[in-house]
């Protein structure tokens, strides 16, 4: 148990880490494609290649037609909603990592108590009773 305990301190430990991180790269405006945990959630990845691909065409465009040319602002339009689901995916990154740290704290504060049947090796398995509060 003590184990656990200590391996979930631990992610406890990360987590909040990776959370101040996102928080600090917010104040200081950088940008938290940066930060591995939140490039590597969800559909970050494959909308950063799509935004990519999108903004290449678009300065193609740009050099081959005039802005309002029909194609220039279908571009446009899909970087704008790319931009918006890369947004809202980043925002969700953020929420499951918060969610995460919630239950960490929780596991970390109230952790299962196990209690086995008297004599050894019971013939029952452990029986998970609840969580206590840790001093």
């Amino acid at each position: 148990m003590n184990g656990d305990l200590t391996g979930a301190r631990l992610t406890l430990i990360n987590d909040e880490n990776l959370l101040h991180q996102i928080e600090d790269y917010r104040s200081r405006g950088k940008s938290l494609l940066e930060i591995g945990y939140i490039a590597g959630h969800g559909a970050v990845g494959s909308l950063r290649q799509q935004l990519s691909s999108l903004s290449r065409t678009r300065t193609h465009c740009r050099n081959a037609t005039l802005e309002q040319h029909p194609k220039m602002i279908e571009v446009n339009g899909k970087i704008a909603v790319t931009t918006d689901l890369l947004n809202k995916e980043i925002s969700m990154a953020i929420a499951d990592l918060q969610t995460r740290l919630a239950e960490e704290n929780r596991d970390v504060a109230f952790p299962p108590v196990r209690i086995r049947p008297a004599g050894e090796g019971g013939a029952f398995p452990a029986l998970l009773v609840g969580r206590v509060r840790l001093p």
